[in-house]
């Protein structure tokens, strides 16, 4: 009389066929989890640009010392102090408009990209220095990647290899 239990060999047999589907799958769900965390980082940098672009169109200026735009501020990365001047918390004088929402996180500690960095900014105020026949808001901005771009704005994240300039980083810009 044969018994309705599976034998030895046919549990190892489908403990192959579930190892063989996890070894093809693994590796297509962590290419997935990179590609979406690109796609996530590309749309906060595209988000942080047309913020950017927003408070110039605003008050026509960058932030800057006492509102002054001859005394720009020199922001390089979402740390706290950028996110409070785009959250609308600084510069009363100008009106406290909020250009971008963020979490409480956030506010706390910067924005952040997947990867647990800060976004990088370059924002258009003129020649480095300031000084002679430095023009403020030329349409240039540089970055480590790709030098001098002709826009106003530049946001990016340094992407996984938290390294800038870096063949995984990504542009608001690309």
């Amino acid at each position: 009389m044969r018994s309705k239990a599976f034998t030895l060999v046919e549990l190892l047999i489908v403990m192959v066929i579930i190892g063989i589907l996890m070894g093809m799958f693994l590796p297509a769900l962590s290419s997935a989890r990179r590609k979406a965390k690109e796609i996530k980082a590309k749309d906060a940098c595209t988000q942080l640009t047309i913020a950017w672009q927003s408070y110039l169109t605003e008050y026509r200026m960058f932030p800057s010392e006492m509102d002054n735009p001859a005394m720009p501020v020199n922001i390089s990365e979402m740390n706290v102090n950028a996110v409070r001047i785009l959250k609308g918390e600084t510069y009363n004088s100008l009106g406290g408009h909020q250009f971008m929402e963020f979490t409480t996180n956030e506010v706390y500690r910067g924005f952040m990209d997947p990867w647990g960095e800060l976004y990088q900014v370059a924002l258009d105020n003129g020649p480095a220095g300031g000084s002679g026949d430095a023009v403020a808001y030329d349409g240039k901005v540089t970055t480590p990647q790709d030098g001098e771009l002709t826009r106003s704005v530049a946001a990016w994240s340094k992407g996984q290899d938290k390294l800038t300039p870096s063949d995984d980083d990504v542009k608001s810009w690309k």
